[in-house]
Order: structure tokens, then sequence, then C-alpha cells
């Protein structure tokens, strides 16, 4: 796989989360998050996206703090990320 594919493949493992989460966050926040997506950032509106999880008090399934966790990966502090959403 080149470093191109595998940009792509992160990307839409990002967008998925995203579809994932619709719905559980309000849309501004959704739109805040995504908007960094499209100009670059995708790690940070990841990272965004767990902060507002936590804050509207939805439950942080296991599979979902994994997920996070990979996309934020060497990316993100995880101590940057809520404790939930931690190792």
């Amino acid at each position: 796989m080149t470093s191109r594919d595998a940009m792509n493949a992160y990307l839409l493992e990002c967008v998925a989360f995203f579809d994932e989460v619709r719905g559980k966050v309000p849309a501004m926040d959704l739109a805040d998050a995504r908007s960094l997506l499209d100009h670059g950032e995708p790690a940070e509106g990841i990272s965004i996206l767990a902060w507002v999880l936590v804050q509207e008090g939805v439950a942080v399934t296991d599979e979902m703090a994994a997920k996070v966790r990979r996309l934020t990966s060497e990316l993100i502090d995880p101590q940057d990320l809520p404790a939930a959403f931690r190792h």
C-alpha cells in the first residue's frame, strides 16, 4: 500500500467515525470537527468529537474508545483525550 493509499484509508476511517457519532453529538460540534478533517487535521477533529461525546454524556464503548485511540495515535497525546478514551 502506498502512503497515499494509507492516507486515503485513514481518512475514510475518520469519516466513518464521524458518521458513527452523527446524531449523538450536536450538529454544530460535528460540523466544527468535520471542518478540521476537511482542512487536513483529522486527528484534531476526532479528538474534539471525543470530548463532545463525553460532554454530551454518550456511553463510550470499548470499540469507540479503541477507534479514537487508533485514529489519534502518534498525532494526539493520549493525555489530551478524555479519560474514557485513554488505555
